[in-house]
């Protein structure tokens, strides 16, 4: 595999912006040395990675104008503020006076002073006094005695119900009662022992009957690996 040729590398250097009143003074010269350091930045990277190839590049870089400064506009204020006054009112005086509303207040005062005075005075009349010959008391009442009513207690009740079930009991006791007769019986515990019993002999046969199996097994492969043995000896 041919490797590409190491060329000596340079540090680019990043391009200084000016302001736009220098770019204004010198346009020329910036844009020389800025189009030289471009050149020159494009030319190393071209002839480090193509040294066959060698292409001078401007770089072109674009001039900004100095924006223009723009004064604010003056507001219209049209017709200066006038306000309108209020023309000056005289308060005029009227004649007045309170004669008639205290002739009326007067007039119906007398009037009612008037009414008073014909007005009829009732007469007093006392009330007579009672006469103490004869005293007239209200009618004392009597009051009758208070007359017992027949009530029962449950006291009473539930001893009767006692009494009646304890003469019941001493007539069925005085029945003669018929002979007791004892039947047979079997006790639990020795229908278990004759199960267990049966139980444990199932058992025992089928344990014998499995041996009795196992061992017919054991004989017949014995006899089986016999046969082969024989078999194989006569056959050689």
């Amino acid at each position: 595999m041919r490797g590409r040729p190491r060329g000596p590398r340079r540090r680019e250097e990043a391009p200084q912006l000016q302001s736009p009143a220098a770019a204004q003074k010198d346009p020329g010269g910036s844009r020389g040395s800025a189009g030289q350091e471009g050149s020159a930045t494009d030319g190393a990277r071209v002839s480090s990675l193509h040294p066959e190839k060698r292409v001078r590049v401007e770089k072109v870089e674009e001039v900004r104008q100095p924006s223009s400064i723009k004064a604010p506009a003056v507001p219209h204020f049209g017709l200066p503020f006038q306000p309108q006054l209020q023309e000056n009112h005289h308060v005029e005086v009227c004649p007045f006076s309170f004669e008639e509303r205290d002739r009326e207040r007067r007039s119906l005062k007398e009037k009612k002073l008037e009414e008073k005075r014909n007005e009829e005075v009732p007469h007093f009349k006392a009330q007579p006094l009672p006469a103490f010959d004869t005293v007239l008391l209200p009618e004392k009442k009597r009051l009758e005695p208070t007359k017992p009513e027949p009530f029962k207690l449950l006291l009473d009740e539930r001893g009767a119900a006692k009494s009646s079930r304890t003469e019941q009991m001493a007539k069925e006791e005085q029945k003669p009662r018929a002979p007791v007769v004892v039947e047979a019986f079997a006790l639990s515990t020795e229908r278990r022992a004759l199960e267990r019993q049966e139980f444990e002999r199932l058992a025992n046969d089928k344990e014998t009957l499995r041996m009795l199996m196992e061992e017919q097994q054991r004989q017949e492969v014995e006899q089986r690996e016999k046969d082969d043995v024989t078999k194989m000896r006569s056959d050689q």
